[in-house]
């Protein structure tokens, strides 16, 4: 009887210590099982990416009181990035904007950063491309201005819901990976 005493009461510790270092998203700790990999890149589509932030967004509010700025220099470094993106993996924030190109089993993503609004209130999102297997790669930076109606869209924003991917759904961490999981390039005959 005691032994059994003993492996019940091993078994629920093992289970406790698991639990707990998983991270727990309610509490704001980071989630440690990321199980993607994240690179920094060149940016050289930036502006492009920034561009089709600003499209998007000027389609639900055709009277902008928000500016776009790029940013020339990243405001935070990659180890900042990543336990930014890596914080609630739950958290609906990520913007879905297309495909890098008509086609590519990939998504462009815009996402507001963790860290509190700026000095004048400005806000600032990284533009991330992701693709297959389970890659994301940071685009650029962008600031902007007055951002309450762009954070409302995105609190607002719904999933796919088991319906097609469209540009302006805002997805979970899990929910980019299992999109992508779904999305298969187009081939055309003789390429």
């Amino acid at each position: 009887m005691k032994s059994l005493f003993s492996l019940l009461f091993s078994c629920l510790t093992a289970a406790s210590v698991l639990a707990a270092g998983s991270g727990d998203s309610s509490t704001g700790v980071p989630n440690s099982n990321a199980n993607y990999h994240l690179k920094t890149g060149n940016h050289r589509q930036k502006v492009t990416y920034a561009g089709r932030l600003q499209d998007y967004l000027l389609e639900r509010h055709p009277v902008p009181d928000f500016d776009i700025e790029t940013l020339s220099a990243s405001p935070i470094n990659h180890q900042q990035l990543e336990a930014d993106l890596d914080h609630d993996h739950n958290l609906r924030r990520f913007l879905y904007l297309g495909h890098t190109k008509f086609g590519k089993p990939d998504m462009v993503l815009a996402a507001p950063l963790g860290q509190a609004h700026q000095p004048d209130g400005a806000r600032r999102f990284v533009l991330l491309t992701a693709k297959k297997p389970r890659s994301m790669e940071s685009q650029g930076f962008v600031e902007i201005s007055n951002p309450k109606k762009v954070m409302d869209i995105i609190d607002e924003g719904e999933g796919p819901g088991g319906h097609d991917l469209i540009p302006g759904h805002v997805l979970n961490m899990h929910e980019i990976f299992d999109e992508l999981g779904m999305l298969k390039g187009l081939k055309f005959k003789g390429t």
